[in-house]
């Protein structure tokens, strides 16, 4: 017993790292430095994986490192780039401007307790709507994208269609492959996901803020993709 606390404790600190970070993206918002709140939500994120790939590998997972993964992916993923998305606007969208971020605020938070009741003890290779990771990276990879191609930033010009579609993705029924459940296990292992899997570390070494939100889009795009081509399934996944 005394062994298995030992081993929760290793990604809880993964999981604690990604909730500092979204505090710390939230108060980088509210002083106006959005490039780098962008930067801790994407850091969230890599800590987001590593909380993931640890508990998986070292048999640490927890009911209670489960719901605290959960909080935390709220805050980095949910609040930090709501408060993004409304400091980048407050100057711009005069009235109702914090309706939007409030949308996927609720959009998160719905996704994070779906995810919550559906899970179950199986492995599952697939996301039942598009996992919040991936929706708060597009909004800050997207930042970063805008920053370094132009110099500025300007997402509020694009906030209706990227929140607008990022909540519904969220909340829908279109499911999203874990790649690295899928090129990891034994069971479903890939040449071409392995390659696909070098090929997009490459790219993030070669320039990781010009490539992140390309392939984060075509991330989101792959589900859209895999729903419209793949044949109706009548049995629903527990993710």
């Amino acid at each position: 017993m005394e062994e298995r606390r030992i081993k929760e404790v290793f990604p809880g600190i993964f999981t604690f790292g990604n909730l500092l970070c979204g505090f710390i993206s939230i108060t980088q918002s509210f002083q106006g430095l959005f490039a780098k709140a962008a930067w801790f939500i994407v850091v969230g994120a890599f800590l987001d994986g590593l909380d993931g790939m640890v508990a998986r590998f070292s048999g640490g997972s927890s009911r209670l490192g489960a719901e605290l993964d959960s909080f935390s992916d709220f805050v980095t993923f949910g609040l930090a780039p709501a408060f993004l998305l409304y400091a980048l606007s407050r100057n711009i969208i005069i009235h109702f401007n914090w309706v939007l971020p409030v949308v996927f605020t609720i959009a998160t938070a719905y996704r994070l307790a779906r995810y919550n009741i559906l899970a179950n003890l199986e492995e599952s290779s697939k996301f039942l709507g598009l996992p919040t990771t991936a929706a708060g990276s597009f909004v800050s990879s997207f930042i970063l994208f805008q920053n370094i191609v132009y110099g500025d930033i300007f997402i509020h010009k694009y906030m209706f269609p990227i929140i607008g579609g990022l909540s519904f993705l969220m909340v829908s029924h279109i499911r999203y492959r874990h790649f690295v459940k899928e090129i990891f296990s034994k069971g479903s292992y890939s040449r071409v996901k392995a390659l696909i899997a070098v090929i997009v570390l490459a790219l993030l070494l070669l320039n990781f803020q010009l490539f992140l939100f390309p392939i984060i889009s075509l991330y989101i795009l792959s589900g859209i993709l895999d729903m419209i081509l793949s044949p109706p399934q009548s049995e629903e996944g527990p993710i």
